[in-house]
């Protein structure tokens, strides 16, 4: 299997799961509201930025100024 492949039922397993918690009960509307929040505003964000310092070729070819403001950006896109 393709690595884009695993991805998918990775994210498909984990959306199931949500689901079939949600449908129990475990998670309410109010705690739905508050995981999303937290998943937009630091989730991801920290998962863009920790793609671009895994391929450390670009960070390190490029100079520190421009890293230092893709940093900047990939963290205001989480307030957005």
């Amino acid at each position: 299997m393709s690595l884009v492949s695993l991805t998918v039922i990775k994210l498909s397993l984990v959306t199931l799961f949500g689901f079939y918690l949600y449908r129990r009960g475990v998670v309410s509307d109010k705690s739905l509201g508050a995981l999303t929040t937290l998943v937009i505003n630091f989730t991801v964000p920290f998962l863009f930025f920790s793609r671009l310092i895994t391929n450390s070729q670009i960070v390190l070819a490029s100079s520190f100024g421009i890293f230092l403001l893709t940093a900047i950006a990939i963290f205001l896109v989480g307030y957005l």
